[in-house]
């Protein structure tokens, strides 16, 4: 039987694992930012964002990725598109 972790080993394998993942400021090679700003793109969502070290700003992209998120039964009173007549009461 596997072994559990205790709370310290668990914190310290996600601040490996947060340390290895993200962006890292050109200038001073931290990785606290703060964001300012952005705006969404048509497959990717950008961001404004400023070292909190340095004050280096830099304009990030993060991709979106397309999952599904339930099934849709054809009735024949979906549109075109297959919404559904709830979807079309909110629009």
């Amino acid at each position: 039987m596997k072994e559990r972790k205790t709370l310290e080993e668990m914190s310290s394998d996600a601040a490996l694992q947060n340390a290895s993942d993200g962006i890292k400021c050109p200038k001073c090679e931290c990785r606290d930012f703060r964001t300012y700003g952005g705006s969404n793109g048509t497959t990717s969502r950008f961001r404004y964002k400023e070292c909190r070290h340095c004050l280096h700003r830099v304009l990030t992209a993060s991709k979106t990725t397309e999952r599904i998120i339930r099934d849709v039964s054809f009735s024949v009173d979906d549109d075109e598109c297959g919404g559904e007549s709830v979807l079309r009461m909110l629009g």
